[in-house]
């Protein structure tokens, strides 16, 4: 809900209320000559798949995952949305956003201690 009182004007201005939160939204690849859209991750009501960044070969897609209301985690699957793994949930597993590769298309993997 929209709070008058505070100064700022977008969703940063609600509080969070994750038992009034609802939707979901799937990744999907879009041919841009066809138009035609293939889901790469199914569509749940109140899962969200969102933020996906294909790796440099095309082979991989990196992309957030999250219930609604709850922390997104860091997932990785093949190019088809196939044999999706949870990479890593952050920091006390409190959640981790905005997922890239690294230059070059070389892997790096960090160990639980140092993520």
């Amino acid at each position: 809900m929209y709070q008058a009182n505070r100064p700022d004007t977008d969703h940063f201005n609600r509080d969070f209320k994750p038992d009034m939160a609802r939707g979901g939204v799937h990744i999907c690849r879009v041919d841009p000559r066809t138009g035609r859209t293939t889901s790469l991750t199914s569509e749940t009501p109140d899962v969200w798949w969102f933020r996906a960044s294909a790796s440099e070969d095309g082979r991989s897609i990196v992309c957030c995952h999250a219930e609604t209301g709850g922390a997104p985690g860091l997932w990785m699957m093949d190019s088809e949305g196939r044999h999706a793994r949870l990479l890593t949930l952050g920091i006390d597993d409190k959640g981790a956003d905005h997922p890239r590769w690294l230059p070059g298309g070389r892997a790096r993997t960090l160990s639980k201690d140092k993520a």
